[in-house]
């Protein structure tokens, strides 16, 4: 399901398989970080939040490894940039209102 079109005319969009949410499954097993930048657009998508909370919570998949060696995907791809953008939630409310990946 398409949500947007990021900056580089790329389609945003749910993917699913069957009935399969594949970002759920993902972040559930603690595969990855919500992307805050598209949170907000499609109804019920703050759930992507709470399953990366309760990941986090729980110590799972990259959640499990130290602080420091969870890198996210946009300091990866831009390191100049460091870590200033990274923010560690406390709740999924955080994550929702939290910050605006790079």
């Amino acid at each position: 399901m398409k949500v947007d079109l990021d900056a580089y005319g790329r389609t945003v969009a749910i993917v699913r398989l069957g009935d399969r949410d594949v970002a759920a499954e993902m972040l559930r097993a603690g595969c990855g970080w919500a992307f805050r930048r598209y949170l907000g657009r499609l109804e019920g998508d703050d759930a992507y939040c709470a399953l990366e909370y309760q990941a986090r919570a729980a110590e799972v998949g990259l959640w499990a490894l130290a602080p420091r060696q969870r890198i996210p995907p946009w300091v990866r791809r831009h390191p100049e940039r460091g870590w200033r953008s990274v923010k560690a939630e406390s709740s999924p409310e955080d994550c929702v209102a939290g910050f605006e990946e790079q």
